[in-house]
């Protein structure tokens, strides 16, 4: 499906490639990559909110002729500017973290993407976060979206003071899956991303603790 009329995702990948590419899509949407180069596997990439400036993190599981990450930022997730930029590790195989803060930020609800180049200067888009900047008045953990899911999707939660702040996926037998957050946080809304490549279709617990608060919801993957 296009995004805005101007970007086509693939199902498989999560990534957002020109229009031009979608001359290569099968019939349900998915891309053939014969001719597409993916400069990087994205595992996750998040935005947080801390002392008044928006603090992004990402990490990749590969990288492949990886010349860097530009930063857009947008006020309305359809537009969106550059802010900055973050040098890649070329082509590895093992995992990077990266991290960039955006301290001119006056908006109170905000948009941000990375675009990946390789040094062929071909892109690509990761998926969108959204954070915002208003201070919350009380914890709350906000149910993901989309969801089902397949094979990304957003957890968003709010915190009105600093607190030690754990995120967790258990599968319904109450097995932990993976930690998502586990760190002392200040106040702020945050969002994560959560991809699922390696986790089977399912219905799963999202459970987080701040504090005193408890709150958990369910989601599924639907592969």
């Amino acid at each position: 499906a296009y995004e805005n009329g101007k970007y086509v995702r693939d199902h498989q990948t999560g990534w957002y490639y020109t229009e031009q590419a979608y001359e290569n899509a099968d019939p349900f949407g998915n891309l053939i990559l014969s001719d597409i180069v993916v400069p990087v596997e994205l595992y996750s990439f998040e935005a947080f909110v801390t002392d008044d400036r928006v603090q992004l993190k990402w990490q990749t599981a590969s990288e492949s002729s990886n010349y860097g990450f530009e930063v857009q930022r947008s006020n309305n997730g359809i537009h969106f500017e550059k802010i900055g930029f973050v040098p890649g590790a070329g082509t590895t195989s093992s995992p990077q973290g990266y991290a960039f803060d955006d301290e001119q930020n006056s908006r109170a609800v905000c948009y941000y993407r990375l675009k990946i180049f390789d040094y062929d200067g071909n892109h690509s888009f990761s998926s969108i976060v959204q954070v915002n900047l208003s201070q919350p008045t009380k914890f709350h953990l906000y149910a993901n979206y989309p969801n089902p899911f397949n094979p990304e999707t957003t957890i968003k939660y709010d915190l009105a003071d600093a607190k030690l702040v754990v995120i967790k996926i258990y599968n319904l037998s109450g097995k932990e899956i993976t930690t998502l957050v586990n760190e002392r946080q200040k106040p702020g809304s945050y969002a994560l991303v959560w991809r699922t490549q390696n986790v089977p279709s399912g219905i799963y617990l999202c459970r987080m603790e701040a504090g005193s608060y408890r709150e958990s919801f369910k989601l599924t993957i639907l592969k």
